[in-house]
């Protein structure tokens, strides 16, 4: 068997109403940084799992032209398998049709969340499924390996192309790291959550703790890397688990000599569950936390189970404290906001100080608690069109809010967290400085050699601070890059003149981005494309 695994075709539609309606140019976490906003590569992560799973050979297209896909098609496949989210409906659509086209034998299976538009009426669902032969709805590994009659209960193993975050689209500031994924969906199962419901509102294990400190170190025998981000939803929720693949990685020594950390995602009631010396002793140097709101108690049951009884402040001040970074997480537009609550909110939210910043309007997504209840209120738009989907898209109606007024809110926001704390660099930095402070002198040689990682993060970010207050974005900003340079000077002496030098050439890469910025208006930034060849088995 022959198999073609593919995301949607190039080329990647332009902003929506002069805004990045995909987040296609940067990773949430960075938005309203401008020149600091943080590029980052990712890759279709699924669709590798799958190759790198099954017994046939496979070949997995990132972001194909149509002439690309096409060329594959006409060498001979058995199955198509095009993975999607909802924005891409009608080029996955003409994919198909290709497929019919060019390899007429070939079974076409669609996969990812975009699936869930068959559960929503708009009028063109019927026409993709008439072109489809099946759809996979949730894990892709299993339903391949029994669409090919194997063994699904085989072990999934993991070797993902890296990852990167790639500061002012210079490839000489490139930072790779490694991506791992230990399990899909989460059983909290909050009301705006597309992936928990795509996964059933159920927590699927994918690689049990030895398995993913398996690919851990097959990355570090592959690649010069020193971080990853673990995909869970829900990652610190099994404290077991976590303990055990944290002392897998601490009892390692080469891990320990590369000074290996990773990132994930947790709530606050699953983070309650360690001390902030645990997370560091278990290999964790930055979380994603949804804070979503203040107001507690107003979002509800499964919103608020996640949230109650922590104090965020206290919360996000430990782990920073602990060299940890936040990328803190907020939503605008619940139901309960209005004109004077919704400022609450977004001062709340701000004063936490996260290290990285997703503030989002709320936005229904199909299947999810949330579109129904919007359906049975008659909230949702009677013409809906799956390729409009967006980050600023209009498919309902706010109680308080016109979508206009939502957004600018959403901009006020970023811009308020970016003049008060500094681009999310600065804010690295500060965290790093805070972990070398605390762990520096500890009796365990465990956290000294962390402290050592933090102050080498330290002394890589200096290079950063002369861009950062040259282009800050208020003057309390820039006293802030003077406050921690002299910190950093009291604690880990002078820059020397390798740093300097660096930062000479940083300021001018930033400068020459800061004039392009001023210069050409924001667009699309089309990927690159990219063909892997797996041998199966």
């Amino acid at each position: 068997m022959r198999i073609l695994l593919s995301s949607p075709l190039l080329p990647y539609p332009p902003f929506h109403e002069g805004r990045d309606n995909l987040h296609l140019n940067y990773g949430n976490c960075t938005y309203g940084q401008d020149i600091f906003a943080v590029p980052t590569q990712m890759h279709a992560y699924g669709l590798h799992l799958i190759a790198q799973n099954i017994q046939s050979p496979s070949t997995v297209l990132e972001h194909p032209t149509e002439r690309l896909f096409v060329r594959e098609l006409r060498k001979g496949v058995d199955i198509v398998g095009i993975s999607f989210v909802l924005p891409f409906f009608s080029k996955v659509m003409e994919m198909c049709r290709l497929v019919r086209k060019h390899s007429p034998s070939a079974k076409i299976v669609l996969g990812g969340p975009g699936v869930q538009c068959f559960s929503h009426s708009t009028g063109r669902e019927d026409e993709l499924h008439g072109l489809a032969d099946l759809i996979c709805r949730g894990e892709g590994v299993r339903f391949f390996r029994a669409l090919l009659g194997e063994d699904q209960s085989r072990p999934v193993s993991q070797d993902l192309p890296l990852g990167a975050v790639v500061p002012f689209r210079n490839p000489l500031l490139r930072q790779p790291s490694a991506t791992l994924i230990s399990a899909l969906g989460c059983s909290n199962g909050c009301d705006f959550c597309a992936a928990s419901a795509f996964f059933g509102h159920r927590r699927i294990l994918l690689a049990s703790p030895t398995e993913l400190y398996k690919a851990v170190k097959i990355s570090l025998a592959k690649h010069p890397i020193t971080s990853a981000r673990v995909l869970d939803d829900n990652f610190l929720v099994d404290k077991e688990y976590v303990r055990e693949f944290g002392l897998l990685l601490k009892n390692d020594a080469e891990v320990r000599r590369r000074r290996f950390t990773y990132g994930t995602f947790a709530n606050m009631s699953a983070i309650a569950q360690y001390t902030p010396e645990e997370l560091v002793e278990y290999g964790i140097d930055d979380l994603l936390i949804g804070v979503e709101s203040q107001f507690v108690d107003l979002l509800g049951p499964r919103i608020g189970r996640k949230l109650a009884g922590t104090d965020a402040h206290e919360l996000f001040r430990e782990l920073t404290d602990h060299g940890i970074s936040i990328e803190g997480s907020m939503i605008l537009g619940w139901d309960f906001h209005d004109r004077k609550n919704i400022e609450e909110d977004i001062a709340y939210y701000v004063s936490l100080g996260a290290t990285f910043d997703q503030i989002v309007c709320l936005l229904p997504l199909p299947e999810t608690r949330l579109w129904r209840q919007l359906q049975q209120e008659g909230r949702l738009r009677d013409d809906l069109v799956w390729d409009e989907l967006g980050f600023y898209s209009r498919w309902h109606r706010y109680k308080n809010f016109t979508h206009e007024e939502l957004w600018e809110h959403e901009d006020r926001a970023l811009r308020k967290a970016y003049e008060t704390w500094g681009p999310s660099y600065l804010r690295l930095f500060e965290v790093h400085l805070k972990g070398y402070r605390r762990f520096r002198a500890h009796p365990d040689s465990f956290f000294r050699e962390r402290a050592e990682a933090h102050a080498n993060d330290c002394r890589k970010l200096l290079a950063l601070l002369p861009a950062i207050r040259l282009f800050a974005p208020s003057e309390h900003v820039r006293s802030e890059v003077d406050r921690l340079r002299e910190e950093f000077r009291e604690e880990l002496g002078r820059p020397t003149l390798k740093s300097n030098l660096e930062a000479l050439a940083v300021t001018a890469i930033a400068g020459l981005a800061k004039l392009k910025a001023t210069l050409i208006a924001e667009n699309t930034v089309q990927p690159r494309s990219e063909v892997y060849r797996y041998a199966g088995g």
